[in-house]
């Protein structure tokens, strides 16, 4: 499990995220979404240890100040928004940067190009890869850092921010179905997300935040309410639900067809 309580993050004299409470299990896919400003990348920072906060963060039980930097990559591995390369690295240069176990697991690069559908790419040069082949790249490298989703016994994490947002609808439905088997093996997601009917077909708790704060977290029905979602963003939504019982959200606009 994934513990944050009273979490503080302020950057000089502003406050960012204010005495937050979140949690994340381990074989689910918990989503992090909420207005741009929010605080969604912050948390997510601060929840992979790369962010200095105040309060108390717990992986797998071990609060995260005590764990030497080693010993977190190979419990958690994190995918950023941005990671730019500034040398001409291969695909597979990029993706063994999350191999700790290099040599160890040497299928593990093309396996983990396969599973995001770059499978024989591993020659090509990164900076030559389109923006969308470039985050699925990186996709890649998280995923060969923590390729065991238990190791030892103890869940391993992905910690993802805006997965699918270079991506086209075929490889956004790739890449959920990667993290909901992820988590279907028993390994934790935490992501930010911007698409709304994305996380409700895919997250199975979701976290709503709101100025630095989080207004809900619960499953995704308990959350996408026109309420919520129209207070959190400051614009007026339809909750619908499939026969499945799947919400999607559709913006509402004022003066548009039907008043």
């Amino acid at each position: 499990m994934l513990i944050a309580r009273d979490i503080v993050v302020k950057h000089r004299r502003r406050t960012i995220l204010h005495g937050l409470l979140f949690r994340a299990e381990a074989g689910q896919v918990t989503a992090i979404i909420g207005p741009s400003g929010a605080g969604k990348s912050t948390l997510l920072g601060t929840l992979s240890g790369d962010q200095p906060f105040e309060g108390r963060i717990t992986l797998n039980g071990r609060d995260i100040r005590g764990a030497r930097p080693a010993e977190m990559a190979r419990q958690r591995a994190v995918l950023p928004q941005a990671m730019p390369m500034a040398f001409p690295f291969t695909v597979a240069e990029v993706v063994r940067l999350g191999l700790h176990e290099a040599m160890a697991l040497p299928h593990v690069v093309a396996q983990a190009l396969g599973r995001v559908g770059l499978a024989g790419r591993e020659a090509a040069l990164f900076q030559e890869l389109s923006g969308g082949e470039q985050q699925r790249v990186h996709l890649a490298r998280v995923l060969a850092q923590v390729w065991a989703p238990v190791t030892g016994g103890a869940p391993r994490w992905l910690l993802l921010d805006e997965p699918v947002s270079s991506l086209d609808i075929g490889h956004q439905l790739q890449v959920m179905a990667i993290v909901r088997a992820f988590a279907g093996q028993g390994g934790g997601v935490v992501m930010v997300m911007h698409d709304l009917n994305l996380t409700a077909m895919s997250a199975d708790s979701v976290a709503l935040m709101q100025a630095g704060r989080i207004v809900a977290q619960d499953r995704p029905g308990a959350v996408f309410t026109d309420a919520l979602l129209g207070a959190a963003y400051g614009c007026a939504v339809a909750v619908n639900r499939t026969p499945r019982d799947c919400a999607y959200v559709l913006p509402q606009v004022a003066g548009g067809p039907g008043g």
